[in-house]
């Protein structure tokens, strides 16, 4: 039992070390995954993704062994105050030198129909598609939504 402690804890650390990830030309920090209230069959993804180019990338799909089904999602609020999430299928444009951040009520990452449900301290891999850059892996610690 100790060592499965020891283990999670040094697997956290790890994460945390090597937290960002990089390609040439896109750089991901604070990346934070959250599990959806109620039955736990979703979770929310957010983080910062910064160009380092000088020339305008397009996130295009996220994809995750760990669920059925991840996509961008932007959140829209109604002018009767009705929250609604819509899909982004043309992707985020993210201009040279620009940095974006993703979080909560903003545009996001879901996913849905996890494969198993998460915990926290669970280690969860996420690849990203980018027009330029290609495809960045980006490993997130779920967390319990504080």
């Amino acid at each position: 039992m100790e060592k499965t402690k020891l283990f999670r804890l040094l697997l956290v650390f790890f994460v945390f070390i090597s937290s960002a990830a990089f390609s040439n030309e896109i750089q991901i920090v604070n990346q934070k995954i959250n599990i959806a209230s109620g039955v736990g069959s979703s979770a929310a993804v957010y983080f910062s993704i910064r160009n380092l180019s000088d020339k305008p990338d397009t996130l295009l799909k996220v994809q995750s062994l760990a669920a059925k089904k991840v996509m961008l999602h932007e959140t829209l609020v109604s002018s009767e105050g009705v929250a609604s999430m819509r899909h982004l299928m043309a992707g985020l444009g993210i201009q040279g030198g620009e940095k974006i951040t993703l979080k909560s009520g903003g545009v996001h990452i879901m996913m849905m129909g996890l494969i198993k449900p998460f915990s926290d301290g669970d280690l969860i891999k996420i690849k990203l598609f980018f027009e330029n850059a290609g495809e960045v892996i980006v490993n997130l610690v779920v967390g319990n939504g504080d």
